[in-house]
């Protein structure tokens, strides 16, 4: 890449961005790669454990668009990165960001050419598949409480069931104020489960195929349950 213009990066941080780590690795036919791990000397496997642990910290931290751009924008800051105010003007080498309503992110670096002459761009998206609140998610029909929800993006249903899930989010009240909302992350908080059928119920289940084998309608986690009215 030659070096010109303003650098523009719209960073929306997603889970799989990671480019060119096999970019010096030749064809490899289906079943017949081997493990990386096999070539890489002591400093390549410390390299890459701390990318992981560093990658899985992020995770942690960016369960949702709202906590990955929050994330995303405590790192640029810490790299240097300034939030840009209507009329500032942009000087070779100055450092950005602009959140947009907490959703997305962008990141500026001021190049030394004009900007007539092109800018660069990066650009990735959040990849936060998850579980959403319905408007009305209560339902109470059954004698307990279920949380009815909705699923965005591309998920395995059966994956969803039977583990240990937390309820994250925020609440935009109408005076303007927020109250940010986690329960089940903490080691002391209750959990959410949505429950599946145990295997001597479950036998017309089983006959349904993968991607049948949990109804996107089956996936209401059990919200409270007992002497409660």
């Amino acid at each position: 890449m030659t070096k010109k213009t303003t650098f523009i990066a719209t960073l929306m941080m997603g889970m799989s961005t990671f480019a060119g780590v096999a970019a010096n690795a030749g064809p490899c036919a289906q079943g017949t790669c081997e493990s990386a791990w096999k070539a890489a000397d002591g400093k390549k496997a410390d390299e890459a454990m701390a990318l992981a642990r560093d990658y899985a910290k992020f995770l942690d931290g960016a369960r949702t668009e709202l906590m990955t751009v929050k994330s995303a924008r405590d790192m640029a800051a810490g790299m240097g990165f300034r939030e840009w105010k209507d009329g500032t003007r942009i000087a070779p080498g100055s450092r950005y960001y602009i959140a947009n309503r907490d959703r997305s992110l962008t990141l500026i670096i001021g190049g030394k050419a004009d900007v007539a002459k092109g800018v660069r761009l990066v650009a990735s998206h959040i990849d936060s598949p998850r579980l959403e609140l319905k408007g009305r998610p209560v339902d109470t029909t059954q004698g307990f409480a279920l949380f009815q929800t909705n699923y965005h993006g591309g998920i395995k249903t059966y994956q969803w069931t039977n583990i240990p899930l937390a309820l994250v989010g925020r609440i935009d009240r109408k005076d303007g104020k927020s109250i940010d909302v986690n329960v089940g992350l903490d080691a002391n908080d209750p959990i959410f489960i949505i429950p599946d059928l145990s295997p001597h119920t479950a036998r017309d289940q089983m006959k349904r195929t993968g991607s049948e084998l949990i109804a996107h309608e089956e996936l209401d986690p059990i919200a409270a349950s007992g002497p409660h009215g």
